[in-house]
């Protein structure tokens, strides 16, 4: 016994479709960020290992360290990159960074050289 489903058809005000924007939309553009609040001319105190406060507004120095009131634009050793010194600091640095020679810029460590050989 096959018994049909009656649905009752939408109302006009159901079935109307909404009106076309007159203009097309782009998305959220977010503004952009003054000088001031930029890596490489931010001034102010650090916060936190890789956090510049200014103020304008805090700054954010990854993958480099914030050090004496500014943020680092490039390397030379490994404590001048963000992430964490050893695996205990992962859940708050992020994941080590070491200081490439070559370019002076940090780079992720390689997960053998963060957890140590496996046996």
């Amino acid at each position: 016994m096959d018994a049909a489903v009656q649905v009752p058809a939408p109302s006009a005000s159901e079935a109307a479709l909404p009106e076309a924007p007159s203009e097309p939309d782009v998305g959220f553009a977010p503004e952009p960020t003054p000088k001031e609040l930029t890596p490489e001319h931010a001034r102010g105190y650090c916060t936190g290992r890789a956090e510049l406060r200014t103020s304008r507004g805090d700054v954010n120095c990854y993958p480099y360290r914030c050090r004496a009131g500014r943020c680092l634009l490039r390397c030379t050793s490994r404590t001048d990159c963000a992430g964490a010194d050893n695996p205990k600091e992962m859940a708050k640095y992020g994941w080590p960074l070491d200081c490439a020679d070559s370019s002076n810029e940090c780079y992720p460590l390689h997960p053998r050289h963060v957890t140590g050989p496996r046996h």
